[in-house]
């Protein structure tokens, strides 16, 4: 993954590089070094040892409670000391002392409705909230007595806390510099942010360095360490206003392997928050002080007049649901992107920070799919003295080469590193109350509507960050009347820790449902039972690994209308059967699955990403089934399906019909497959027949269905690496004959080249029997001598549809 940072603020040193601080090499730190280290004031090179590391682990939910505010400190405090010791065979040498379960800054530690202590006693809120404002400096003078004991014990110990380094950062008080003082160097395992001067602002991700106390005059004790090309070491000073000269830049490019502008790589979903690469290789989002009132505008095109593919505009969609809270985890935010010319960058930019530059598709871990992304990290926001509350993302979509870059939508989330938002967490039950329910799990409410209501009014009317977490049982949806408000937070349903969807059912529901703005569900189900809300103000609703479940497909039974929620609708990790509908008409379809449907299964949807249907029949009923159609009669565009598998499904693939036009529409790595037996020459048929510029046809599978273009007005088309059974023209009434473009195509394979109208277009292309493992029984991987196979010098994606990695020469169709 390449990442750049351009166009960095003034808080932030010049050099590009150090500003974005990838500094990703082991270094080892010094206790002292010798005067004659730096003769040019800058580098000097020495040989030491490797630290030894000693992880103490303690059976605890919050080992602050334990270590600062419990009855028993003395107790882990004296553990702490002779677990330490236990391990110090050369007291010479670097000891590096690490408690995962003490981490620098106050977070949550576990989500279990219940924490525990070292004892087994139980931790409740009022033990540890009073004492969270003071949790640097409670812990840090506990690592002062430790160090002093360990001390008293050997002497001469050189000594360093991981995570506790010798920073003053915004609130912090300044133990720091008692507990610097029994420290022999320092560590941290996070990248580097520097300020105008040179000296750190902050740190984020992962990526491993060591900060000296060297005392050399010019220098005081900003000193870092890094590791060179000798196996050697090099010191490099921070103190200096105008460090790092530009002469000696491209030199530190060399200790750490970039080039000037580039990050490190990532490994890795149309594939499918870290996986495919640790997260030390992403850069983080840097806030600023707010987007200009205009922004965005004066975004030139790519190119000039003429070139192909000029007037076709990015086709880009945030994969992100938004209005989370960034609580204390870096969060990674990506972007699903397209091309005609496929994507040159996206730049990404936080409350009109410094835009970080992503250069390629890879795997991001958080959502599970291949796009391009950046990651928000608190420990950066609270460095930064960044408010708790709602954050602003931006993002620019630019082609290769010529065309029109998209400027998306502003995403909006919420940052919450300084823990000034609360969660408030209130319980319901099949046995509950709602009169003489306090909201506690021993005294819980009966009804989540009447649970969530509770929890706002206990906290100013507003519900925003409430969770209410539903034990096994049946509930009523909603209720109605003097709804929970929020603002700028999710008010979340969720099943409680330790349940399955199964277990959490609404099976009876009220119209008006909880008319709330921001409403999540998660981890339940829906039998017979629609989510639903009254209309009027425009509300949203997110949809997480939750199941709807209705009483057949032949049934008009659906689990929600669109139109309840045009404040936005988003589904991750959910199921839909046995109903009419899919999940029709989202913003965000990711993860999902839909089976056993009378009718569409993603129509209208404007990101579907990694998604699946297994079964759509709409016989006995008057449905007109389609896995994908455009919806509404006025002109649309920006709709991407990437990574869709359709099996069984007796319905149109595509069909774009009524709108007035559809442009910048791409559909990669998907397979429409239709039941085994049916007649791939016979309806129901994909029809294009609507105008169109800027359509993208990458990486699909139609094994066994007929594709027709019916439009007589389209431009910018491209189908590539696409495997049909046969494609002709029709005219359809009131519009001239279609023609389509050779230039089109490339690199595609037609089974049915030779039936009356049958088209074979385009370079590359191949004709006959595609050789399928077994089309029978719905496996279309192509065999070792498919004509599919090896016939691809340009990816166009990382994978196929069932998220595997393609390899090149690539093969036609979804699956590599």
């Amino acid at each position: 993954m390449q990442r750049t940072t351009r166009n960095l603020p003034a808080r932030l040193h010049r050099g590009r590089v150090l500003s974005a601080a990838v500094l990703t090499a082991s270094a080892l730190l010094l206790a002292t070094a010798p005067q004659a280290a730096a003769q040019d004031g800058v580098w000097a090179h020495y040989d030491v040892t490797e630290p030894k590391v000693i992880t103490l682990e303690f059976d605890t939910d919050l080992l602050a409670f334990d270590l600062c505010w419990s009855d028993h400190t003395d107790m882990v405090k004296e553990q702490i000391v002779n677990g330490a010791i236990a391990q110090m065979n050369d007291p010479t040498q670097l000891h590096v002392i690490r408690m995962p379960g003490l981490p620098p800054f106050y977070r949550r530690t576990s989500n279990a409705p219940v924490w525990h202590d070292l004892t087994g006693g139980v931790i409740t809120s009022s033990d540890v909230l009073p004492n969270r404002a003071s949790y640097h400096i409670d812990v840090e003078q506990a690592l002062i007595e430790i160090a002093g004991r360990i001390r008293a014990e050997r002497p001469g110990a050189k000594l360093a806390f991981e995570g506790f380094e010798l920073q003053p950062l915004p609130g912090r008080p300044p133990a720091y510099e008692e507990l610097g003082a029994l420290q022999d160097f320092y560590i941290t395992d996070r990248t580097i942010y520097l300020n105008h001067v040179g000296h750190i602002l902050h740190h984020a991700l992962n990526s491993t360095f060591y900060r000296a106390r060297v005392d050399f005059a010019e220098a005081q004790d900003n000193w870092l360490v890094f590791p060179n090309q000798t196996g050697q070491f090099s010191l490099a000073s921070l103190d200096n206003p105008a460090w790092p000269p530009e002469e000696i830049e491209p030199e530190i490019m060399a200790l750490w392997g970039g080039d000037g502008d580039e990050g490190g790589g990532d490994g890795g979903g149309g594939g499918g928050g870290g996986g495919g690469g640790d997260p030390d290789e992403s850069v983080v989002l840097v806030p600023g002080d707010g987007f200009a009132e205009v922004w965005g505008d004066g975004v030139e095109a790519v190119g000039s007049p003429g070139m192909d593919g000029y007037d076709a505009k990015a086709i880009a969609r945030w994969n992100v649901v938004p209005y989370q809270t960034v609580e204390d985890e870096p969060f990674s935010v990506g972007v699903v992107a397209f091309h005609i010319n496929n994507i040159d960058r996206v730049e990404f930019y936080l409350e009109g920070g410094p835009a970080i530059t992503v250069t390629e598709m890879t795997h991001n871990p958080r959502t599970d799919t291949w796009e391009y992304w950046a990651v928000i990290d608190p420990m950066v926001m609270l460095a930064m003295n960044h408010p708790d509350g709602p954050i602003e993302l931006r993002a620019i979509a630019y082609p290769k080469d010529a065309g029109e870059p998209r400027v998306l939508e502003p995403l909006m989330l919420n940052t919450n590193s300084q823990q000034t938002l609360p969660n408030p967490v209130v319980w319901c039950a099949p046995w509950g109350n709602d009169e003489f329910g306090d909201g506690s799990q021993e005294n819980p409410f009966r009804q989540p509507y009447r649970a969530m209501k509770a929890a706002a009014v206990q906290h100013g009317g507003i519900a925003d960050g409430v969770t209410v977490f539903a034990m096994p049982g049946d509930y009523h949806w909603g209720d109605g009347s003097g709804p929970p408000e929020t603002v700028s937070r999710w008010a979340t349903v969720s099943g409680a820790p330790g349940t399955d969807p199964s277990d959490v059912v609404f099976t009876s529901g009220s119209s008006a449902g909880f008319k709330t703005k921001l409403l999540a569900v998660s981890g339940v189900s829906f039998e017979n039972t629609s989510v639903t809300t009254a209309l009027g103000a425009p509300r949203a609703i997110w949809i997480d690994n939750s199941k709807g479940v209705g009483p057949g497909r032949d049934s008009d039974f659906r689990l929600y209308h669109a139109t309840h929620w045009a404040g936005g609708l988003f589904i991750t990790r959910s199921s839909a059967e046995r109903m009419r509908d899919g999940f029709v008409g989202a913003d965000l379809v990711r993860a999902s699955h839909v089976e056993d449907i009378g009718s569409d299964a993603f129509s209208g949807s404007r990101l579907v990403v990694s998604c699946s249907v297994d079964g759509i029949d709409s016989s006995g009923t008057n449905y007109h089934p389609d896995v994908y159609q455009f919806a509404g009669s006025s002109a649309q565009e920006n709709f991407i399906v990437f990574g869709l598998r359709a099996d069984n499904v007796n319905a149109q693939p595509i069909f774009s019909d009524d709108a007035s036009r559809i442009d910048d529409v791409a559909f990669v790595n998907v397979l429409f497959a239709r039941p085994a037996g049916a007649d791939p020459i016979a309806p129901a048929f994909s029809q294009w027949c609507t105008p169109t510029n800027h359509l993208l046809l990458w990486k699909v599978s139609l094994p066994n269905s007929t594709f027709v273009f019916r439009s007589d007005d389209m431009s910018d088309i491209s189908v590539r690496g696409t495997q049909f059974y046969k494609i002709f023209t029709s005219q359809k009434a009131g519009q001239g004959p279609p023609v389509l473009d050779d230039n089109w195509f490339d690199g595609n394979h037609f089974v049915d080249g030779y039936t009356t109208g049958a088209l074979v277009l385009g370079s590359n292309a191949t004709v006959g029997d595609p050789l399928f493992t077994d089309m029978s029984a719905g496996d279309f991987t192509p065999l070792p001598d498919s004509p599919l196979r090896m016939r691809l010098f340009e990816a166009l994606v990382p994978i196929d549809v069932n998220g595997e990695e393609r390899s090149t020469p690539g093969t036609v169709g979804a699956i590599r």
